[in-house]
């Protein structure tokens, strides 16, 4: 039996804007998922992720996802330098 690795995406601002639309009106995750067409523990995960006081904002969650990539990258890159040395 050969097992398949998941692919995946990350969520895209349009999929944000509906994510949060959808959380004020007050539907469930599961809900949510579905119309995205995505996994209710992404939909879990992001709202976890970027949940303010104010609750959530999907701008916001584009800012801090595109923050978090940079810095990743960087980390990245900086330990390939170092092996390279």
């Amino acid at each position: 039996m050969t097992q398949q690795m998941a692919s995946y995406s990350h969520l895209s601002i349009q999929h944000r804007q509906l994510l949060g639309k959808l959380k004020k009106q007050g539907k469930s995750l599961r809900h949510i998922a579905r119309i995205l067409g995505v996994s209710p523990s992404t939909v879990s995960r992001e709202i976890k992720r970027n949940y303010t006081g104010f609750g959530y904002c999907c701008n916001l969650a584009q800012h801090k996802t595109r923050s978090r990539r940079a810095r990743a990258n960087q980390i990245h890159r900086k330990l390939d330098d170092e092996a390279q040395n």
